[in-house]
């Protein structure tokens, strides 16, 4: 929440999202059922935009604790649906998102575990992400004179004591993160 004071010492609160709001108090009812929640009033949305509105309507419907996800969906995306026949909203659009198709879709990637660990951390940077995604493309990330500095360190702590400490660290526990990277760089 961002909170200021307007010109009268007033304090004043922008919501930058209501559902956060909902989820919470979800959460501190302590609620282990599937609840169904409604919620409206107006958020705070940042824009790169000068045209944009900052102060935005926001009306959500959320299924909460639900055992059966994909029928939840459809019973949220029809009530949607239906409102807006019934109040006859003309060109407006419905937008549907769920983080966890992405995630499984990160899953399903032949790719090294650290590269989907790092895809799925910096998702929500998307200067960052793009730029993750060229460097994938590339394979621009991977210095083979790095890499071959690596097994060369490798081979070399192989001979030393292994519960000598480096950094907090065992040198054991040094091998097994150096194993690691050199069979799935």
């Amino acid at each position: 929440m961002f909170t200021f004071e307007d010109d009268t010492g007033k304090s004043m609160c922008l919501r930058p999202d209501l559902t956060v709001a909902s989820c919470i108090k979800y959460l501190k009812d302590n609620s282990k059922v599937n609840s169904k929640i409604f919620y409206s009033g107006q958020a705070y949305r940042r824009s790169n935009s000068p045209k944009d509105k900052v102060i935005n309507d926001q009306l959500g419907i959320e299924i909460l604790g639900s055992k059966n996800k994909s029928t939840d969906d459809l019973k949220v995306l029809k009530t949607i649906t239906n409102s807006i026949k019934k109040i006859k909203i003309k060109n407006t659009s419905i937008k549907v998102a769920d983080v966890s198709l992405f995630q499984k879709l990160i899953e399903s990637l032949k790719i090294p575990e650290r590269w989907k660990m790092r895809l799925k951390r910096h998702f929500w940077r998307p200067q960052y992400f793009e730029d993750l995604l060229k460097r994938l493309e590339t394979n621009s990330d991977v210095d083979p004179a790095a890499v071959e500095l690596d097994k060369k360190r490798f081979t070399e702590m192989k001979n030393l004591d292994q519960s000598k400490e480096i950094a907090s660290r065992k040198v054991s526990e040094i091998l097994s993160r150096f194993d690691r990277k050199i069979k799935d760089p």
